[in-house]
């Protein structure tokens, strides 16, 4: 049975049962009445201060089965995404060793499939690092080592190596004025990689990022010219598992687990990230981390 036919079922069975015992309580109230008038104002009272905790109990059920029924699906979706994203790329790498080992190609050719191959073999890396990320996290065994960075050193190593792996978007770094802090320089890359690679598939062609000083507050902004993200799922996009769009039209690869691990990541930094909208087009997303 589908998630979905699931949570349908569980809705009508909730609403018939809590039809049930709403008509059965006001039932056995009016016999109260009708038996003891003298009391009516009392049984009125307590009746309606019970209905109400009563009808609030039954939605905060109903809440709390449809967040799990979700959760069950995204998982269930999680499962089917992985195994599709590790499958191609293997699927593509042993097509490329075949290809080499069966035909006499030059050795530009050869170059070329080999960094096919690695290209294929790094978003392997990429999808298996984010599930042992994401384990690490949920089992708290990741630990925070906070370094001295000096701003201006940092966007420009993070931009020269960000260049290397994104051949197909303009990336901008920009830290206008000097000053430094703290933070984890591993966990702090991860994450602007991550709102990249974000951009990348959503059909970016320009991310800038740009860090500035407020108060005692380290600012960064990623910036971008995509598709953006619909409002309806903003409020859920750092859920685990969660994935923008209609899981039955899925045209974006993706696990779900990108910005999760991200937002995970600030929050280990005491540190807050948030969604805008691009004017007129794209994607901002803001890093509030303490200096």
């Amino acid at each position: 049975m589908s998630p979905s036919l699931r949570k349908n079922r569980s809705t009508y069975f909730i609403a018939i049962l809590s039809a049930y015992i709403i008509l059965q309580f006001l039932w056995w109230g009016y016999l109260l009445i009708i038996e003891n008038p003298k009391k009516a104002t009392m049984v009125i009272g307590e009746g309606s201060v019970f209905l109400l905790i009563l009808i609030y109990g039954i939605r905060r059920y109903q809440i709390s089965m449809n967040r799990e029924l979700s959760l069950h699906q995204r998982q269930s979706n999680f499962l089917l995404s992985v195994t599709h994203e590790l499958k191609t790329p293997i699927s593509s790498v042993q097509l490329i060793l075949q290809t080499i080992i069966k035909h006499q190609l030059e050795e530009e050719q050869i170059h070329a499939f080999l960094e096919k191959a690695l290209d294929e073999n790094k978003k392997s890396e990429s999808l298996i690092q984010n599930m042992l990320y994401a384990a690490s996290i949920e089992n708290q065994r990741i630990e925070l080592f906070r370094d001295e960075i000096d701003c201006q050193e940092f966007s420009k190593s993070l931009e020269t190596q960000l260049k290397t792996s994104y051949h197909s978007i303009s990336i901008l770094m920009s830290c206008p004025s000097a000053f430094s802090f703290e933070a984890d320089r591993f966990m702090l890359e991860r994450v602007i990689i991550q709102l990249i690679d974000n951009s990348v598939k959503y059909n970016a062609a320009n991310v800038h990022v740009s860090f500035r000083e407020e108060g005692t507050e380290l600012i960064i902004d990623v910036a971008d010219d995509g598709i953006g993200i619909n409002e309806a799922d903003r409020p859920f996009i750092f859920d685990k598992f969660f994935r923008s769009g209609d899981e039955n039209k899925r045209e974006k690869p993706g696990t779900g687990l990108g910005l999760y691990i991200a937002s995970q990541f600030i929050e280990l930094h005491q540190g807050k990230i948030n969604f805008s909208e691009n004017v007129p087009r794209g994607s901002i997303f803001t890093i509030k981390l303490p200096k």
